[in-house]
């Protein structure tokens, strides 16, 4: 099972997303390529953000099978990336949706 686990705290954030979902065989599993592609799009995001000064502090790690992300954004770019964290958890949520067997997501969402 993949479980991602999200966690924003005013203005920081910490995605951590572990796991093979176990659908198909390793290598052609098409919720395992879903999840990767959900997660890497959003850290590639938050690396453009960081590149143009949008974030205070960004780190990705990505291994075989995790990833861990974590930002603090800047007031004045909070509405943009809130954009791409909704997408992306949206998208989590739908792949939980549909495939229950093989995600889970956990929020942990409090407010500044």
């Amino acid at each position: 099972m993949t479980t991602a686990r999200i966690k924003r705290t005013g203005r920081s954030l910490s995605i951590a997303v572990s796991g093979h979902a176990g659908y198909g065989p390793r290598g052609s599993d098409i919720v395992c390529a879903a999840v990767s592609m959900l997660v890497q799009t959003l850290a590639a995001s938050l690396a453009q953000e960081e590149k143009k000064g949008g974030l205070k502090h960004y780190r990705c790690q990505m291994e075989d099978g995790s990833i861990e992300i974590q930002a603090d954004m800047l007031p004045r770019n909070r509405q943009a990336i809130d954009g791409m964290i909704n997408m992306t958890t949206i998208g989590f949520r739908l792949l939980e949706e549909q495939y229950p067997s093989y995600v889970s997501v956990h929020l942990d969402n409090r407010p500044p």
